[in-house]
C-alpha cells in the first residue's frame, strides 16, 4: 500500500500517514495529495475583509433601517 493510498484509507490524516510510513515530510504529502484525484478541498478559504470608507458605512447602515 503506498503511502498516499493510506491517507485516503485511514481518515485523511497526513501525519498518521508520514508516521506509519516513516516518509516524506508533511508538507510533500500534502503536495502529492492535492494532486490526487480523489482529494477535496474541505477546509473554507478566508476572504480578506472588504475596507469601506465612511460613506459606504453610513450608506450600509441607512440600509438596514
Amino acid at each position: 500500500m503506498s503511502v498516499i493510498e493510506y491517507y485516503f484509507s485511514h481518515g485523511e490524516n497526513i501525519t498518521k500517514a508520514c508516521r506509519k510510513f516513516g516518509y516524506p515530510s508533511a508538507s510533500s504529502l500534502k503536495s502529492w495529495v492535492k494532486k490526487d484525484k480523489r482529494w477535496i478541498r474541505k477546509h473554507k478559504v478566508h476572504k480578506k475583509p472588504t475596507i469601506l470608507n465612511d460613506e459606504d458605512k453610513k450608506k450600509a447602515i441607512f440600509d438596514l433601517v
